[in-house]
């Protein structure tokens, strides 16, 4: 079984870009982040659409990883999160090979970058309750053991008192 951390928090050294007028932010902050990150993409041959801003929701990009599709979203909060998976939404994604694969290049490719650091990958919902995270965006785990079978003289002795309880007529 693979757990799969498409969600990654991290701290950046980069200006805060946001935008805000006297009552409210009025562009949210994390284009420059999600820019340099765009940036380490193209390096890597990934072909990339342009950002899209999402509103409170942040930087959105697309982009394809050895000709398979993913999705990026960066948002800026005290931290900045950087979720990728195959499409928008929530969750972890498949854990296809394809998507493995991109996550341990934005793994490796981020900790090689000095602007970026504290990077901690979880899960959708580890982060949502604030429990979980590791420095791997996945993992292989062993499955648990097979819940126990009755053992066959169980079987047997239940079947000899059967068939050994007192005949009745009738």
């Amino acid at each position: 079984m693979i757990i799969v951390r498409s969600l990654a928090t991290f701290q950046a050294d980069f200006p805060d870009d946001s935008v805000a007028d006297d009552f409210d932010v009025v562009l949210c902050g994390g284009k420059n982040v999600a820019e340099a990150i765009r940036e380490i993409l193209l390096r890597e041959d990934c072909a990339d659409d342009k950002l899209r801003y999402g509103g409170a929701h942040g930087w959105e990009l697309t982009f394809a990883y050895r000709g398979y599709p993913l999705w990026m979203q960066i948002v800026q909060l005290d931290h900045y999160i950087l979720h990728c998976k195959e499409s928008p939404g929530f969750g972890d994604g498949s854990g296809s090979a394809p998507h493995l694969n991109a996550l341990k290049m934005l793994n490796e490719k981020l900790r090689q970058d000095g602007r970026f650091r504290d990077i901690v990958w979880c899960r959708h919902q580890d982060y949502s309750s604030g429990h979980g995270g590791s420095d791997m965006p996945f993992e292989q785990i062993d499955p648990p053991p097979q819940s126990a079978k009755p053992k066959d003289g169980v079987l047997n002795a239940m079947l000899s008192a059967f068939r050994a309880r007192p005949k009745t007529d009738g």
